[in-house]
């Protein structure tokens, strides 16, 4: 079976928004195209959006020296996974999810084996490694970004590239009025309240949170 004949999408996420995203999305398209099969990596979002999970994202997030050598190994192995079924011509296309440490190799492996590349949120080019825009024009069929100054930057280095806005836009809106809220929490609405956001990752929890929280001491 040539991928142009396949209903299967490879689908990737390394972290936690990562497979939130992706669950959103499965089911939007979902809805749009309901013969097409998806399997990859993820989590429970995904699992629960119909995703068949060749290997759970628990060990793939992480931050720091010690998380990143602990599981460079455990990468390693879901990649050779991946680019067996790649090889193997299973999949219509890959939509790989942000997680540029991977998900830009994963790409060149795709390019190899004529399986279209789309990426869903941008590694943050306008930020750091502006130099990995050469390597999404070289391997990625089309990149659809979240943030709207992206899609110039994309343009301007030739990249095939399609502006869908932020996804949180769609389903992180709260039903209660501020109000509410802070009388559910048992806060005070007459005074600021400040939000920390550490990440999605409990290992960005760990190492970030009691910093944070220290921090307010300060404002």
């Amino acid at each position: 079976m040539t991928p142009a004949e396949s209903n299967r999408i490879l689908i990737v996420a390394g972290e936690a928004s990562g497979d939130l995203h992706g669950g959103h999305l499965v089911r939007a398209l979902n809805k749009l195209h309901s013969q097409l099969e998806f399997e990859g990596i993820g989590g429970k979002q995904m699992q629960a959006a119909g995703v068949r999970t060749l290997h759970n994202i628990d060990r793939m997030g992480g931050m720091g020296l010690f998380e990143f050598f602990n599981g460079l190994w455990h990468h390693y192995e879901i990649f050779r996974g991946l680019k067996r079924e790649i090889a193997k011509g299973k999949y219509r296309a890959a939509i790989l999810i942000n997680y540029p440490f991977f998900n830009l190799k994963l790409a060149k492996v795709c390019k190899q084996w004529n399986c279209p590349a789309l990426f869903y949120i941008s590694p943050q080019v306008w930020a750091s490694r502006k130099g990995r825009v050469d390597t999404i024009r070289e391997t990625v069929k089309k990149m659809y970004v979240i943030l709207p100054f992206e899609e110039a930057i994309y343009r301007e280095a030739r990249v095939e590239v399609e502006y869908l806005g932020h996804p949180f836009v769609d389903f992180a809106r709260s039903p209660l009025s501020r109000e509410a809220i802070m009388n559910e929490w048992q806060l005070d609405p007459s005074v600021k309240t400040v939000g920390l956001l550490p990440g999605s990752r409990m290992s960005e929890i760990n190492y970030l949170l009691d910093d944070m929280v220290r921090a307010t001491g300060i404002l």
